[in-house]
Formats: structure tokens, C-alpha cells, sequence
């Protein structure tokens, strides 16, 4: 993930797809067991940028504390972006969704899926 090209963006955006269960997803080439066990992924709290997600997808998102954002905010621009196989528990945020719990902001051609119930 970059920020935005030309020093002039506002977000953020991914030139390839992310796989947390993964070892070249990592620039130290080896799994963060800080993002794969115990709570797992501390989501953003509120977003007020743009992601642009380019089509690339993020995968094996593991959070006993909601997904990628725990806020889109009103001025904030998701886009293109995919959520693939998330494995997220509520915790004690009354809004959680593997994307986002909560939503003001723009969310374009992105979605998520998740783990059959029983399968991880």
C-alpha cells in the first residue's frame, strides 16, 4: 500500500493485493503474529481519506475487533477494494462489518466475504 501517487493525493491506495496469511505481504518477509492471533487487526478507527483499492484485494483479515475500519467517514472515499475470506468477531463495538461497522462516506464497487461458519 502507497499513498497516493504525485505527493498530491488525499489516501491511500494498493498497487497489489495484501494476504495477511501470507509472507510477501510482509517487508520482512515473514508473518506479523500480532495481525494472526490473539485480537488480531486493530481496525482503523475513523477513515477520512481515500483508499482506492485498484481491484487488489486484501485477504485473511483476522480481527476479534471488527474489520478493516471501524468508520467511513463523511468525507472519506473507498473504492474497488476487496475484503476476501475475513474472520472478524464483534468484541464490544455495536457496529462491525469486514469493510466496516459504520458508514458515511462513499463506498464503491468493493465488497467482502467471509469464512463459512465452521471452516476456521
Amino acid at each position: 500500500m502507497t499513498g497516493c501517487p504525485s505527493g498530491g493525493g488525499k489516501g491511500y491506495e494498493l498497487t497489489r493485493s495484501l494476504d495477511f496469511d501470507d509472507t510477501s505481504s510482509y517487508a520482512s518477509g515473514a508473518v506479523n503474529s500480532h495481525w494472526t492471533t490473539g485480537s488480531g487487526w486493530y481496525p482503523v478507527d475513523e477513515c477520512n481519506a481515500i483508499f482506492e483499492g485498484n481491484g487488489y484485494t486484501i485477504s485473511n483479515l483476522f480481527s476479534k475487533r471488527g474489520g478493516l475500519f471501524i468508520s467511513i467517514m463523511d468525507n472519506a472515499e473507498i473504492s474497488r477494494l476487496g475484503i476476501v475470506d475475513v474472520d472478524i468477531e464483534a468484541g464490544s463495538e455495536n457496529d462491525v462489518g469486514g469493510l466496516a461497522g459504520n458508514s458515511e462516506g462513499s463506498v464503491a464497487s468493493s465488497y467482502a466475504t467471509a469464512y463459512p461458519l465452521g471452516t476456521v
